[in-house]
C-alpha cells in the first residue's frame, strides 16, 4: 500500500503599485501586514513600479526581515527597472535578497 502525500504550497501574490512613496506609506503598510499572518509564501511583483522612495524600501526591508523570522518564503519577480535601481542606489538590494 502506497501513500501519496503531497503538500500544497500556497503562494500569495503581492503586486506593487506604480508609485510607492511616503504619501501612501500607511496604506502600503496595511497591505503588507496581513501577509505575515500565516505561513503562505509571498511573491512580490514589481512590474508596475515607476517610482519607489526610501520610506517604501525601508518598510519592505523591515517586512522582509520579519517574514524571514517567521519562515515565510518571499520571492521577487519583475524587479528590473525602477524598483531594482532604487534598491541598488540605497544599498538595500542584498537586504531584500534581490541579488
Amino acid at each position: 500500500m502506497s501513500t501519496n502525500s503531497s503538500v500544497e504550497i500556497i503562494v500569495k501574490d503581492f503586486v506593487l503599485g506604480e508609485s510607492v512613496d511616503i504619501t501612501v506609506i500607511n496604506a502600503f503598510y496595511e497591505k503588507l501586514k496581513p501577509l505575515l499572518t500565516d505561513n503562505s509564501a509571498v511573491c512580490v511583483d514589481a512590474k508596475n513600479v515607476k517610482l519607489i522612495d526610501t520610506s517604501a524600501l525601508q518598510l519592505l526591508c523591515c517586512w522582509f526581515q520579519e517574514a524571514k523570522k517567521r519562515n515565510i518564503k518571499v520571492t521577487w519577480k519583475n524587479i528590473d527597472g525602477a524598483f531594482y535601481q532604487a534598491a541598488q542606489l540605497l544599498g538595500v538590494s542584498q537586504h531584500l535578497a534581490l541579488e
